[in-house]
C-alpha cells in the first residue's frame, strides 16, 4: 500500500479480479483487512469471521483513512512498522508513516441491513453468502456494530490471577438437564408427559442424557469470566461461540458460560475465554399458547379439543440476578417471532411472547 501510495494510484479504481463485478482499489482492500482486525475475530467462529470477511467487503466505501486522527478514525498503524493496529494513543509521537482509520461511518449503512432482516422476517439477505442463515448473518451484524463504534466495548472489569479448577461440560441439551429445575406443577408435567408420547416431541429437560465433564485450570478471572488453559486431550470440542456448563471447586450448582476466545501462547499452551453469562440459571418449560390472535385453545370451539406442545428453556436471570428482564436460550431452529407461550413455574406461571431474536449458536439460539 505505501507503494501504491508512493505512486498516486491508491484511490485508482479496477476490477482486481477476473469474474468480480465491483470495482475497488489499494485503499480499500487495505482497509478491508485493517477493519476486519478490529472486529475482534478473535470472538468468532469460523464461519462468522467469513461472514464478516463478505459484510465488510461490502462497506469498504464507508470506511475512513487519513493522515490525521478524527471522530471517524479512531485507530492508527504505522506502514513502517511491524505492528498491528490499535485505539489512538493520546500523547504518542506520529511519523509521516503514520496512517488514521475508521468504519464509524458504516454505521447507519450496517444498521440499515439489521433493521431490514428484523423488522421483515420474509427477506432473506443473499448479499453476504445462502449458506448462512439469516439469523446467523444477524448475529454477525449486531457484532460489527458493537466494534466498528467510536466507541467500541472495551474491558472494563479488574482481571486477577488464581490458581482453581473448575468441571467443564458442553451443549444446549446437556446443560438443560444440570442446571436447576424450576417447578412446572404436577397438571402441567402430566399434560407434558402426555404430549411426548402423542406427539414424539423432545422435552429436553425430562430426558436422561449421558454425558462427560472436563476440569480446567483457571489461570484469571473478573466479574466478567474465567482464563482457562488446557491440557492434553481437553477440549477437542471447543469453538468459538459454544455454550458451556461451569461447575466451580466445591461447588454445588451449574453456572451457564460461553467460549468467547481461544488461542495457543508462546509455550504451545491452549488458553480458553470464558463468558460467564449466568450463575442463577433455571431449567423451564414453555407452553406453546399459539401466535397473535390464533391460539390453541381457540381451537376448541371449531375442533371439539386441543392439545399443547412445550418447549424447554434456559431462563437466565440479568445483571442483577433477578428475572424480571432475563434472557432465554432455546434449541435452534425454535425461535417463532411473535409467538405466545406460557412459562410453567407452577402459581408463578405467566404469558410471553417472543419479539427479538438476539444471537444464534450452533445449537442454540
Amino acid at each position: 500500500y505505501a507503494f501504491a501510495e508512493s505512486e498516486q494510484c491508491s484511490a485508482s479504481m479496477v476490477l482486481a479480479y477476473p469474474g468480480h463485478v465491483i470495482h475497488t482499489n489499494p485503499q480499500r482492500e487495505l482497509l478491508h483487512a485493517l477493519v476486519l482486525y478490529i472486529s475482534s475475530p478473535d470472538t468468532l467462529a469460523a464461519d462468522q469471521i467469513e461472514v464478516s470477511f463478505r459484510i465488510a467487503g461490502r462497506l469498504t466505501s464507508f470506511f475512513d483513512l487519513g493522515t490525521a486522527a478524527d471522530d471517524n478514525c479512531p485507530y492508527q498503524f504505522d506502514l513502517a512498522a511491524h505492528a498491528p493496529p490499535h485505539r489512538i494513543e493520546k500523547d504518542q509521537p506520529l511519523t509521516p508513516s503514520v496512517r488514521f482509520f475508521g468504519a464509524a461511518r458504516a454505521l447507519p449503512a450496517l444498521q440499515k441491513i439489521i433493521d431490514q432482516n428484523e423488522n421483515d422476517p420474509i427477506w432473506q439477505e443473499r448479499r453476504f453468502g445462502s449458506e448462512f442463515t439469516p439469523a446467523g448473518k444477524l448475529t454477525v451484524l449486531k457484532h460489527l456494530m458493537t466494534y466498528w463504534a467510536a466507541e467500541p466495548p472495551q474491558r472494563h472489569m479488574a482481571r486477577r490471577d488464581i490458581n482453581a479448577t473448575i468441571e467443564v461440560t458442553h451443549s444446549f441439551r446437556v446443560i438443560s438437564q444440570l442446571v436447576t429445575h424450576i417447578d412446572a406443577g404436577h397438571a402441567a408435567e402430566q399434560d407434558a408427559d402426555a404430549a411426548k408420547k402423542r406427539a414424539a416431541i423432545d422435552l429436553v429437560a425430562a430426558d436422561d442424557i449421558d454425558y462427560s465433564t472436563e476440569v480446567w485450570n483457571i489461570a484469571n478471572m473478573s466479574a466478567a469470566g474465567f482464563g482457562a488453559t488446557l491440557s492434553g486431550s481437553q477440549g477437542t470440542w471447543i469453538k468459538i461461540g459454544d455454550l458451556c456448563a461451569l461447575k466451580p471447586q466445591n461447588g454445588e450448582l451449574w453456572w451457564v458460560g460461553m467460549i468467547r476466545r481461544l488461542h495457543t501462547d508462546a509455550d504451545k499452551k491452549v488458553c480458553v475465554g470464558i463468558e460467564l453469562l449466568a450463575k442463577r440459571p433455571a431449567s423451564v418449560w414453555l407452553r406453546v399458547l399459539g401466535k397473535g390472535a390464533d391460539r390453541i385453545s381457540n381451537w376448541e370451539t371449531s375442533s371439539g379439543s386441543f392439545s399443547y406442545d412445550y418447549l424447554p428453556v434456559i431462563l437466565l436471570p440479568d445483571e442483577h440476578n433477578a428475572y424480571l428482564h432475563a434472557t432465554l436460550l432455546m434449541e435452534s431452529g425454535r425461535f417463532v417471532a411473535d409467538a405466545i407461550y406460557q412459562m410453567m413455574m407452577g402459581e408463578k406461571s405467566r404469558e410471553l411472547k417472543f419479539t427479538k431474536l438476539l444471537a444464534e449458536g450452533e445449537d442454540f439460539e
